[in-house]
């Protein structure tokens, strides 16, 4: 049962990484393509919401399965560089929690103001392709330093 949840743990990461890779090369470029401020807030916005409803769980259930598989190899092996997948998932946390999310908040609310826009865009951005690096190193260390892939 634990290589199960082992194999689901890691294509929940792979999927993450997808929608991560989605964003950064079709959805964040089409969204900087649009010069005006009222018709890239919504478009921005409602982006934020359905990729939200989508990547929030799959971030809850990758938590979850990590704390779970790091302490357990621990356990087994002794090994500290099991933790490595779960400091990259809280990277990801921090960064989710500590930028994205405060400007998503501003933009689906449509408070963000016009001269903030753009700024806002591109700082979201920035943070989103380390975001996406992250998660894509996390795929691959779940596999490296989980000993049930073994």
């Amino acid at each position: 049962m634990e290589k199960f949840f082992a194999y689901f743990l890691i294509i929940v990461s792979f999927v993450y990484t997808g929608a991560c890779l989605s964003i950064a090369f079709v959805d964040l470029p089409f969204v900087k393509t649009i010069q005006s401020f009222q018709e890239g807030l919504p478009v921005f916005a409602d982006l934020l919401v359905r990729m939200g409803k989508l990547m929030a769980p799959q971030l809850v259930v990758l938590f979850l399965g990590i704390l779970y598989f790091s302490i357990s190899n621990f356990r087994a092996e002794g090994s500290w560089s099991s933790y490595v997948p779960l400091l990259l998932i809280l990277s990801v946390l921090a960064i989710t929690l500590l930028v994205h999310i405060p400007i998503n908040k501003v933009v689906i609310s449509g408070t963000i103001s016009a001269e903030n826009w753009k700024d806002s865009l591109y700082r979201w951005d920035l943070w989103h392709w380390i975001r996406t690096g992250i998660s894509f190193l996390l795929s691959i260390s779940i596999f490296k330093y989980y000993k049930v892939f073994a």
